[in-house]
């Protein structure tokens, strides 16, 4: 063991350990660690009966690893008396508010207990780091920690602010077990780099809800923040996260993109706006399996974030206990939601659940509503301009409900169920169809509705009407008046019809001249059906390829003869594809025989067959098509495949036609035992109309046993030579015959000259008669 400046220390290795009562001393000394040790482990025991700069609880404990620039708190961390916990860390270690070098923040078996003067104005922790560890990136809760903040904070007080740092602070890491409660005004983190928080770890938040106006026990005016910041992106529940009356624990985050693992969070009590009031990039949420059975506040859940157009998943909630619904969804951006399975059975309080939504469209699930135990339905769903339908009819609403607003500025509502119970009340706001100004996509349009409500199974003016003399605008359709007139609920109202007729125009979709276009179809009944036009119009250059009710084709399209339902005035514009051809070009001024057609008004991209036939020309050879006249594009032999992609032409290729001379041995042999030899001119062949000098066969002089050769002749049976010195060539090869002349020689001996014919005998004398024989005797 050894000494310096009488503190006692221990070393070991690279670190040193101090006891807080030397370091304490070392620091009153004007002595910092950074200038003494490189390497340190400062385990605090604050001794408070020393020093008053100490205001920890004895068992804290903090401790920095400059290998991996960590700093880690552990132990309980309390006072009784106001502390900043930025200048307790620099205390610690001793590096005043210049220090700035640690990465990662660790807290390890911590507990902070902030208990405050009571008083508002101080708290336990305030600040934590905003100036003693500014190079922070990251915060890690490993372990079990515990964090509770006990003051209740009078009304527009400074907001504390525990962990605070500078830019470029992004992460923290909910690893262990974290309990967090919240009975203050205060902000946990507030730092605008923060990018991602991830609950790695079982996570328990609650109570960070405030309330000072004692006749509004349940509303929450003021509340702690988890997070302030405008750089939060991303939150991942990776863990169970359970949230327990606390309010905005998810809001106010202008960077919001994602919360992502909603299954493993558990909303129970209040939960005010827990995903409220975020900004422009908070678009979607899926909620599917949130735990809310325990929940029983579930007012402005999702309001006030006005790019919200997607909430999925809301069916899977348990809402059973839930008794304030108010604003749920107010001010947000989707154009539909599915709240069927929702139990409303102890909701008491309705008022703007679904109001201020500009592009809400539908709601379904609304007609499983219980409502027996609701009495504020005040602008339910008022501004709600493309809202279509509204099905109350398992709403009960009573004459003492406060229900004032509740359908105001729906201005395309055009479908209305109402219940037995459901009263109708003139205060309810209901638009008047005669007074809609066009704003929206389904608006109030004179030529098609009367600006009257019907029931929904008499809905054109020509048949009987169920309203009796009443037929209700916005102010008359409530219960007295229907009652006063023998109408009750249940039933389905909607805006009643003019029988307006409609056209359909054919548009040529073009200032080009365009033949055969059909005439238009005026005064048709709406929703009549009708057939399109069989016409095919024809326009030059161009290919009619059908009808869509887009002049951009990004409509429907319909083909001649399809059937078409007028639900309004509409307008098919023609559609067209530019027209291609096929061009067959002989590739020379030369007179060509059998030149195919050339092909027009091909519709782009289709496949056509070359021609099959074989041009001719006088002294060539047609040997295909290519796309290029000189040959150097792509070849096409008659009769094969070609996609027309745009107009194209094929050009005739042509080989120049030769001819051979044959020289035929006629009988007799050449040298090498053949009996013909071809003058080819050396395999070029003679142009058909050159002069070609003959008489000579490339194979000499042909012989044959017994004759003499005489020369060539154009026959066979020649029996002189007859050919003469150069000939002209012709398109064909020209053969020569040898003529052979029979040479004379020495008499056969076996064949004498002239024979003499053997002489003829004289007349042979005939011969004589023999004399009658004797007969035979007969025997005896």
């Amino acid at each position: 063991m050894e000494t310096k400046n009488n503190f006692r220390t221990w070393k070991s290795g690279k670190k040193w350990l101090y006891s807080a009562t030397a370091l304490v001393a070392l620091l009153g000394a004007g002595t910092f660690i950074s200038s003494v040790l490189p390497d340190a482990v400062i385990v605090g025991k604050a001794d408070t009966t020393t020093t008053t700069t100490m205001a920890w609880g004895s068992d804290a404990t903090v401790s920095y690893d400059s290998a991996t620039k960590t700093v880690t708190v552990s132990g309980n961390v309390s006072s009784t008396k106001p502390v900043n916990l930025t200048t307790e860390l620099a205390v610690y270690f001793g590096l005043g508010n210049n220090y700035a070098d640690p990465t990662t923040l660790i807290f390890d078996n911590a507990t902070f207990t902030d208990s405050g003067d009571n008083g508002g104005q101080n708290h336990t922790f305030a600040n934590i780091a905003s100036t003693a560890l500014t190079n922070v990136t990251e915060v890690d809760f490993n372990d079990t920690n515990t964090f509770l903040f006990t003051e209740k904070t009078t009304a527009n007080t400074t907001v504390p602010n525990l962990f605070q740092f500078g830019t470029n602070f992004k992460t923290v890491n909910f690893n262990g077990t974290t309990n967090i409660t919240f009975e203050d005004y205060a902000t946990m983190f507030n730092s605008n780099s923060l990018n991602t928080v991830n609950f790695n770890g079982p996570t328990n938040i609650n109570g960070n809800i405030v309330t000072t106006d004692v006749g509004q026990t349940d509303r929450v005016d003021q509340y702690g923040l988890l997070f302030n910041s405008t750089g939060l992106s991303t939150i991942n529940v990776n863990a169970p996260l359970s949230i327990s009356d606390s309010a905005y624990v998810f809001a106010y985050l202008p960077g919001l993109t994602s919360i992502n693992g909603a299954n493993n969070i558990t909303l129970s009590g209040n939960v005010d706006s827990t995903f409220s009031n975020n900004g422009a990039n908070f678009t979607s949420v899926d909620v599917t399996g949130m735990n809310t059975s325990a929940a029983t506040d579930t007012r402005y859940l999702f309001a006030k974030n006005p790019a919200l157009s997607s909430i999925t998943g809301l069916t899977s909630l348990n809402t059973a206990n839930v008794n304030d619904m108010e604003a749920m969804f107010y001010n947000t951006a989707v154009s539909s939601l599915n709240v069927t399975g929702f139990n409303t059975s102890n909701v008491t309080r309705m008022d703007i659940m679904f109001a201020k939504n500009p592009n809400l469209v539908a709601i379904t699930g609304l007609n499983s509503f219980d409502t027996t135990n609701t009495t504020n339905f005040v602008s339910m769903f008022n501004y709600d301009p493309k809202l279509l339908a509204l099905d109350l009819s398992s709403f009960k609403i009573n004459s003492d409900d406060y229900a004032g607003g509740m359908l105001t500025n729906l201005s395309s509502l055009r479908n209305l169920a109402l219940g037995s119970q459901t009263l109708l009340d003139s205060d309810m706001g209901l638009p008047d169809i005669t007074t809609m100004n066009g704003t929206y996509q389904y608006q109030y349009d004179s030529f098609k509705f009367t600006g009257k409500w019907v029931a929904a199974n008499q809905t054109f003016t020509n048949t009987p009407i169920d309203l009796a003399n009443t037929q209700p605008t916005h102010s008359t359709l409530d219960s007295a008046t229907l009652e006063a007139n023998g109408i009750n609920p249940p039933d389905t109202y909607v805006w009643e019809e003019n029988p307006v007729n409609v056209t359909l125009t054919y548009d040529p979709n073009t200032t080009d001249t365009v033949n055969v276009m059909p005439n238009n179809l005026i005064d048709q009944e709406i929703n009549s059906q009708v057939n399109v036009d069989n016409g095919v119009p024809t326009r030059s250059g161009y290919t009619f390829t059908g009808w869509n009710t887009s002049a951009d084709g990004s409509g429907t399209s319909y083909a001649p003869g399809a059937n078409l339902t007028l639900s309004d005035n509409t307008t098919l514009y023609a559609q067209w594809q530019k027209a291609v051809g096929l061009t067959y070009d002989p590739n020379t001024k030369d007179p060509v025989d059998a030149m195919p057609n050339n092909l027009t008004d091909q519709v782009i991209n289709s496949q056509v067959n070359v021609d099959n036939g074989v041009p001719t020309r006088s002294g060539y050879t047609f040997t295909g098509w290519n796309t290029s006249a000189d040959g150097s594009g792509t070849s096409y032999a008659p009769g094969a495949d070609l996609t027309l992609d745009d107009d194209t032409t094929l050009y005739a290729q042509w080989k120049e036609s030769t001819s051979n001379i044959i020289y035929d041995a006629n009988g007799g042999t050449y040298g090498d035992g053949s009996t013909s030899s071809t003058d080819n001119n050396n395999g070029n062949g003679y142009s058909v109309g050159s002069t070609v000098n003959v008489g000579t066969s490339p194979a000499g002089t042909p012989t044959r046993e017994g004759y003499t050769f005489l020369g060539w002749a154009t026959t066979a049976d020649a029996t002189t030579p007859n050919i003469p010195g150069s000939t002209t060539a012709s398109s064909s090869d020209t053969t020569y015959y040898a003529v052979w002349q029979k040479d004379s020689g020495p008499t056969d001996p076996t064949n004498p000259t002239n024979p003499t014919n053997p002489t003829n005998p004289t007349n042979p004398t005939n011969p004589t008669n023999p004399t009658n024989p004797t007969n035979p005797t007969n025997p005896t």
